[in-house]
């Protein structure tokens, strides 16, 4: 018996001393195979053996050229100073029976690590999580446990993740958790959901880019393409999530750059201090996105602070291209899909050469699309369209964009030469939209898709118990604190119901939202953009430079907060209703004269001066006017009467101007004399003297 121990032992000392030759192997040396997917549970074993030999200051390198299958045998406890270098590709097995459970609750990861030192990941190469089969199972639901992540990096302290590509994993592709000081730089992550290759299409659900949490978080230069969030700053079990910057960040068909979600909680989750800038992001279903998450402090009764902070978020020049696929999207792909240099291969070991990968994208143009169908598919796509089209050096040209272009630019041109008119700044609404409201799955999606987004959480992963829904109730115990947006443009989106939502509970509202110089163009079905927010001034702060659609009513200004909070103070309401007494008594004055003025205007209007036809005649009093019938003597006892001071008249008649003079003592009928000029009469007696 004892010579069989000696045996074993010797034979275990020699595979270690053949698995670390120096302080730079391979995994070749400890037993890997190669282009050969029965092998995936020795690779992994492999691979777990490597990370315990290796000393301090060592490099385990996956060589260029090769695939390795794995399923991995555990999570990694690497010493201090350890680089993992991937030149070539590591990929994930389909025998998902196969894989191992992490605790009861998810599978475990395919790169795991749990508090690592001073660990580095890089090389050049190709992760591929390979998760079309996870997908399929999530979808119909076939799955006890959360799918493994491609990278889990759990509690390390300086870790660094470089020069890689991710793509295709069954759920989150980079998860840094609880960590003090990271970095992530220089990476690619892509999710095939269409060109999957024999087999059936499904959509990957959750698989969000770079998920971090902790301290002293750089990531930086990030391509994305993911269907879910591009970025995301999440709080940590164990403390709070401060520091992070995000910046130049890529992104096409992705979910937001999120912060959260941050519940309330006993342990008082929180996410502060966050930057993102200088991002840009292609046919986003989400753009800038503070989520909140759900409120649990109804199973901690005797918790006496049971909340969540999100606090001094800040979004700096960040561009959204909602209906823009950039032209070299499509090799740029394709070169990182053949990242590693290694073949493909089918059923034992046998090589083959790989086949051109085929993108099956959106493309701008179609000149630029793949040849689906060869050249009939063409002819047909072509000829659907109605249009001319015509080659020019720079590919195939659109006659009909080509006038819309210059359509719009005479637009333009008119725009600035006609006076403009002012128009209503904003739109805003109360209530949550239409889709949001109803119980249609299928028209839930359209309440899914906002270039910015405040509030709870939408929709979290399916199946999961306790999920919010699309449209979930603000909750009173997470505070909203200081969030920025400055310089965001979102453009050519079609968003299906607002330009951007805040919702916040009025109890505990979000307070420090300052908007600077944002823009949101696009609306669905030539609908205006607006704001969402489900009740009025729940949100405070202010507004700066043009912003457009203008909030509204949604975020109350500095001053509109200052009137809502003294409202209810008892001095001032007492002031107030002292100056509605005061403007109600003032007011009845102002009636009370006005009324007395038209009275003394329609008495003047009654004298015996009148106006008939716009013509001025002045009548004498009855007793100085002389009669026919009076014989001589009484004629005179009239003229010898005291003398009534004739009225001077004038009159405002233009030149050609008529006047009707009364009839004379001798009876002689009225005549009308023109007059050039207007001149001042004086009549007495009957009698008219110009």
């Amino acid at each position: 018996m004892r010579p069989l121990l000696l045996a074993a032992w010797w034979c275990v000392s020699v595979a270690r001393s053949t698995c670390r030759r120096s302080a730079r192997f391979t995994i070749d040396d400890c037993g890997a195979v190669s282009d050969d997917e029965s092998f995936a549970v020795r690779n992994g074993e492999v691979i777990a053996e490597a990370f315990r030999l290796a000393e301090p200051g060592d490099r385990i390198v996956v060589p260029y050229g090769r695939r390795y299958f794995v399923i991995p045998a555990g999570v990694h406890e690497p010493r201090a100073d350890v680089t993992l270098e991937i030149r070539g590709e590591l990929a994930a097995s389909f025998h998902t029976k196969k894989w191992p459970d992490e605790n009861s609750n998810r599978k475990i990861a395919f790169l795991g690590f749990q508090k690592p030192s001073n660990l580095t990941i890089t090389g050049g190469g190709l992760v591929n999580g390979r998760g079309h089969r996870w997908w399929w199972h999530f979808a119909l639901n076939l799955l006890d446990r959360k799918r493994p992540a491609l990278v889990r990096v759990d509690s390390p302290t300086n870790v660094t993740v470089s020069n890689l590509a991710f793509i295709d994993s069954p759920r989150f592709h980079l998860h840094v958790l609880n960590a003090t000081k990271a970095t992530v730089r220089n990476v690619t992550i892509l999710v095939d959901w269409r060109a999957q290759k024999r087999q059936l299409p499904v959509f990957p659900f959750n698989t969000d880019g770079v998920d971090v949490g902790g301290k002293q978080i750089l990531v930086e230069d990030v391509t994305v393409s993911n269907w879910d969030d591009v970025i995301a700053v999440k709080p940590t079990p164990y403390g709070c999530t401060r520091n992070v910057t995000v910046r130049n960040i890529t992104s096409l068909f992705g979910g937001g750059l999120s912060v959260g979600s941050v519940g309330a909680g006993p342990k008082r989750p929180c996410v502060r201090d966050v930057l993102f800038e200088k991002c840009t992001m292609y046919r986003p279903f989400k753009g800038l996105y503070v989520k909140t998450g759900g409120d649990h402090c109804k199973k901690f009764p005797k918790e006496d602070d049971c909340s969540g902070v999100v606090s001094d978020v800040t979004y700096e020049d960040i561009r959204l291209h909602g209906d823009v696929t950039p032209t070299w999207w499509r090799d740029f792909e394709k070169r990182e899909r053949r990242r590693g240099g290694a073949t493909s291969v089918v059923g034992g070991g046998k090589k083959k050469k790989r086949k051109p990968f085929r993108l099956l994208n959106t493309p701008t143009h179609i000149g630029e699309s793949p040849r689906l169908f060869g050249s009939l598919g063409s002819f047909l796509l072509r000829a659907s369209t109605r249009a001319t089209w015509r080659r020019q050096p720079s590919g195939i040209v659109h006659v009909q964009e080509q006038r819309q272009e210059e359509e719009k630019k005479k637009e333009t041109k008119k725009k600035k030469t006609l006076p403009k008119k002012r128009k209503k700044n904003f739109v805003s609404s109360h209530a949550p939209p239409w889709s949001c409201r109803t119980t249609s799955w299928l028209f839930k999606g359209l309440c899914m898709s906002w270039p910015l987004y405040v509030g709870p959480q939408q929709q979290m992963e399916p199946y999961l118990y306790g999920s919010p829904g699309v449209w979930a109730a603000a909750s009173t115990s997470v505070t909203v604190a200081n969030v920025t947006v400055r310089r965001f443009t979102a453009s050519g989106g079609s968003w299906p119901e607002a330009a951007a939502a805040i919702r916040c509970h009025p109890d505990n509202p979000c307070t420090g939202v300052q908007l600077q110089d944002v823009h949101i163009d696009g609306a669905f079905g030539n609908r205006r953009a607006a704001w969402i927010c489900d009740k009025t001034h729940a949100a405070s702060g202010s507004v700066r430079g043009r912003v457009v659609p203008h909030p509204g009513d949604c975020l109350a200004t500095e001053a509109e907060t200052t009137h809502e909070s003294t409202r209810n103070d008892p001095v001032v309401r007492r002031q107030a209703m002292q100056a509605k007494l005061s403007f109600a008594v003032a007011f009845l004055i102002a009636v009370f004269l006005l009324a007395f003025a038209l009275t003394a205007c329609c008495r003047c209007l009654s004298r015996p001066c009148r106006r008939q036809g716009g013509i001025t005649k002045d009548i004498m009093p009855q007793q100085q006017q002389p009669s026919l019938d009076d014989d001589d003597d009484t004629a005179n006892e009239r003229r010898l009467l005291p003398r009534v001071v004739p009225r001077r008249i004038r009159c405002w008649r233009r030149s050609d101007a008529t006047v009707s003079l009364p009839l004379n003592p001798r009876g002689q009928k009225s005549r009308q004399e023109k007059l050039d000029t207007p001149r001042v009469l004086e009549e007495y007696g009957g009698c008219a003297a110009a």
